[in-house]
């Protein structure tokens, strides 16, 4: 009986252990990553003249639960992707940095990005009210964005550390565009440089 018993246990995990489930982004859900290379760097101006130059520190794209830990992590592989930038103006002493990660839980559903920019905070998981989608025009450049994600401070994102951005604009095709600060002073998007 013992040895029934522990054959059954072996056939358990082996059956779990050879039967994890590794997701896949859609072509849609990967867009969101295509707009920044590694090392690249993003000029922003602002409406009183002052220059913010942020670099892609970080992209990754990798799958979770790599060794299939079914017993403490599950057997879903999700396909994650994440996106660090890190700013050479410091608007918020608590949150220098941004970053926008997606992670893929589910093969029949789909996933939306995370965004920390600053210290102001979008997850699907935790707002209740989804981002709106705006048409933006950038003074500096005269460019039009029309299909601008709009996240601001108590509406549909959280604010963390002190003097967390008031909103900011991300465009699918074209990244961070737009992020205004508490005091009134706008950064708009200038250029790229690889």
């Amino acid at each position: 009986m013992k040895n029934k018993n522990l054959l059954l246990l072996l056939l358990v995990i082996f059956f779990y252990s050879c039967n994890c489930v590794e997701t896949h982004l859609t072509v849609d859900e990967k867009s969101w990553f295509s707009v920044y290379e590694k090392g690249q760097k993003i000029i922003f101006k602002s409406n009183r003249g002052n220059i913010d130059t942020i670099e892609v520190a970080e992209k990754i794209e990798t799958h979770g639960n790599k060794d299939c830990n079914w017993i403490e992590m599950g057997r879903i592989q999700e396909h994650i992707m994440y996106i660090e930038l890190k700013t050479k103006v410091c608007h918020n002493y608590s949150y220098c940095d941004a970053e926008i990660s997606i992670s893929k839980d589910s093969e029949d559903k789909n996933a939306f990005p995370s965004f920390r920019i600053f210290g102001l905070y979008f997850s699907k998981l935790y707002q209740k009210i989804e981002p709106q989608i705006v048409s933006v025009k950038l003074v500096n450049s005269n460019k039009i964005y029309s299909s601008t994600y709009h996240f601001e401070s108590g509406v549909n994102a959280d604010g963390y550390g002190i003097d967390c951005p008031k909103s900011f604009y991300w465009d699918k095709n074209e990244g961070l565009i737009k992020y205004e600060l508490n005091d009134g002073e706008v950064f708009e998007l200038l250029k790229k440089i690889n």
